[in-house]
């Protein structure tokens, strides 16, 4: 550890001259260097200067996958849960066969007691491990238990998209986006089948 606390020290001096920087809330350099900081705190168990470190780097692009897991990751080691869950379904809404995520997300939810999304996160690992039908089952089931499961919906539309059919995805998502209209992932994939919202 004395090693990697070394190989920090370059990167903390990268931060420390962009402190003052007009442009540090745009520079892709910059977040680079936030996500490397993050990342090696969380190796040293640095957790809470992970999550900081992180912070930042998605301050400056907030699109960052895999930035939003690895703070998920952060959250979970410290106990923190729901900003574990919120931080991984963000990752999950970028990379959406982000199986780490899923993971995550179903570790969370098994431990906040919330049976039905621990179904659903497992799903996702399904569909993000390539095994579809079993992904189309586990989601259908989801959505009879909970019908205002939105991210199951969407999940489902991946899945049924991923298999061709495309009928039933298109279905899918506009159920996901009548539940909840702000899920742009489910805006953007009924664009790209040229579908609209009805």
């Amino acid at each position: 550890t004395r090693r990697s606390s070394e190989l920090i020290k370059p990167y903390l001096k990268v931060v420390e001259l962009n402190k003052d920087n007009p442009m540090r809330g745009i520079s892709r350099q910059l977040e680079g260097v936030y996500y490397f900081l993050g990342t090696a705190y969380y190796k040293l168990g640095k957790y809470e200067d992970a999550i900081q470190s992180l912070g930042e780097a998605l301050s400056i692009d907030k699109t960052d996958a895999d930035a939003w897991y690895m703070k998920g990751a952060a959250y979970q080691q410290v106990g923190e849960c729901d900003k574990a869950i919120d931080s991984y379904k963000q990752a999950v809404l970028f990379v959406p066969d982000f199986k780490e995520a899923y993971q995550g997300l179903a570790q969370c939810y098994k431990k906040t007691g919330q049976a039905n999304s621990v179904a659903y996160a497992n799903a996702m690992v399904s569909y993000s491990s390539g095994s579809l039908d079993k992904a189309i089952s586990q989601l259908e089931t989801v959505v009879a238990a909970t019908p205002d499961f939105a991210e199951a919906y969407l999940g489902l539309g991946l899945a049924y998209e991923k298999e061709g059919e495309i009928d039933k995805a298109i279905s899918a998502y506009r159920q996901a986006l009548k539940i909840k209209p702000d899920l742009w992932l489910g805006q953007a994939k009924l664009e790209a089948l040229g579908a609209t919202q009805k």
